[in-house]
């Protein structure tokens, strides 16, 4: 699967058919890829248990990725991106300690490509582009110091 999106080709419905777990080791394999450390599903105690589906980072970035294998989202984006960063803020002592900085992103099965909040929303066949893109988006999204 990872070979046939790293190749361009459109995966969209065989994304969509993954296991929550599979879909989450695809977008490690993504990371990893771009030459980030990766660590799957986070637990930290910051006021109370927040679970962090993969924290990706560099040596100035950490991006704390939030997983939706959704058919749809629709409205609901607006709010996964906004509790995303609620739940990231809770937690910015924690997260800091991968990176100087953290950055959110929710990355979805869906055809959605958005910033909502400070919060990029993307396609999980764009987070490639995503990354490569990152300093040209960095004013447009909440980035934790």
């Amino acid at each position: 699967m990872y070979k046939a999106l790293k190749s361009g080709l459109n995966v969209v419905d065989a994304v969509r058919s993954l296991e929550w777990r599979d879909f989450e080791e695809l977008l490690r394999l993504i990371f990893a890829d771009f030459g980030y450390n990766v660590a799957a599903n986070v637990r930290l105690n910051c006021g109370g248990i927040a679970e962090f589906d993969l924290i990706a980072w560099n040596k100035e970035l950490a991006i704390v990725v939030e997983a939706k294998r959704w058919k749809v989202g629709g409205a609901r984006w607006q709010e996964v991106a906004r509790r995303h960063l609620e739940k990231m803020r809770r937690c910015k002592l924690k997260l800091l300690a991968f990176a100087p900085a953290a950055a959110p992103l929710v990355v979805t099965s869906t055809a959605t490509n958005f910033i909502a909040g400070g919060v990029p929303v993307v396609s999980i066949e764009n987070v490639g582009h995503f990354l490569t893109s990152l300093d040209y988006l960095k004013d447009q999204i909440a980035i934790l110091k």
